[in-house]
């Protein structure tokens, strides 16, 4: 008995000292785990090279985006293919260039002439190239677009130094625009809130049945508003746009709102057939196009140091079914004090 009672804590001391390996064994796996575990890693900047080339009545964008490390690769093409762009007097074609091996080519899409893809699947490229009018040629409000859309903070013409040059591009003058910011290529853009009627610019009376909607900048504007108009499969568009200083000639601007919706042009003899419509306590032209995309109603007005674009775009049928409406939404419309408006 007594043997038997001195053999008991014998045998159960191997065993002891096996869980305790065991449980040390886990402390140091647990140790290992933590330790192994990778840090995240800051998403990569995104580069943007611009050209801005003004060019008698028309101003042509020439826009490079993409991973800061995938665009640098390809500074060298992109240089040789802004050499190789050639201007002609032609309506149907008129610029040309030579692309470099590799980029993929399509037309479009609106409000853009062409678009170019490159880079690697892990890595997109875009080359944006636009043709607006010489109204849209002023340096800073572009740059200031442009650093918003990499999150990046305007700057004023005296900042503009450090991020542009005068290039020569064959036969002219254009402006190099070089930035790095912080929003990663291929990530949405962060939507602008609905701010349901009240703006820091403007104020308007809403429709009943207007759905406002998100509106981050597009093309060379800024959207002041943006809703959506109808039920079910069709739906119009209603933007509202300020661009700084005279936005332009005003036949430039329905030219090219013909030529989105293939509506015939519009001789400027043909400019009294459009009726004023009030715009607050301001007078405008009701454009009125219809084509085989579709139809347009727009209005143009000056106020202070902006021109303001208000526009519906949409079937027929549908625009002419809500044209009552955007009469009424533009004779509520009021403009800043600091806009040269009334308020």
């Amino acid at each position: 008995m007594h043997y038997a009672t001195h053999r008991r804590p014998t045998a159960i001391r191997p065993i002891l000292c096996v869980i305790g390996l065991l449980a040390l064994a886990g402390c140091q796996d647990e140790k290992i785990t933590h330790s192994i575990v990778p840090r995240a890693s800051e998403p990569e900047k995104t580069r943007l090279l611009g050209v801005i080339y003004p060019r008698g009545d028309q101003t042509w964008f020439f826009k490079l985006t993409g991973p800061e490390s995938a665009v640098n690769e390809v500074t060298e093409p992109f240089n040789v293919f802004m050499n190789s762009v050639r201007f002609a007097d032609k309506a149907d074609a008129p610029v040309t260039w030579t692309a470099p091996e590799g980029w993929k080519e399509e037309k479009g899409p609106e409000p853009r002439y062409a678009t170019f893809h490159l880079g690697p699947k892990e890595k997109p490229i875009e080359l944006s190239v636009t043709k607006l009018g010489k109204e849209a040629a002023d340096i800073l409000p572009n740059v200031n677009r442009w650093r918003g859309q990499l999150g990046l903070a305007p700057v004023d013409e005296a900042g503009l130094a450090e991020l542009t040059k005068d290039i020569k591009v064959n036969d002219g003058t254009a402006v190099l625009v070089n930035m790095t910011g912080s929003t990663a290529k291929g990530a949405a853009a962060k939507p602008m809130a609905p701010q349901m009627g009240v703006k820091r610019s403007f104020n308007y009376q809403k429709p009943d049945g207007w759905r406002e909607m998100p509106h981050p900048e597009q093309g060379m504007g800024r959207r002041e508003a943006l809703f959506q108009v109808g039920e079910g499969g069709e739906t119009a568009e209603v933007s509202v746009t300020a661009l700084g200083g005279g936005g332009g000639n005003l036949m430039a601007n329905i030219a090219r709102w013909a030529g989105q919706i293939g509506a015939p042009e519009v001789a400027p003899e043909q400019l009294d057939k459009f009726p004023n419509v009030p715009i607050g306590v301001h007078d405008a032209r009701l454009i009125d196009l219809t084509g085989k995309k579709g139809r347009i109603l727009a209005a143009v007005v000056p106020v202070g140091d902006k021109t303001w674009f208000f526009k519906m775009t949409g079937p027929s049928e549908l625009v002419e079914k809500h044209k009552a409406e955007l009469e009424e939404f533009l004779k509520s419309v009021k403009f800043a004090g600091g806009q040269g408006g009334e308020q």
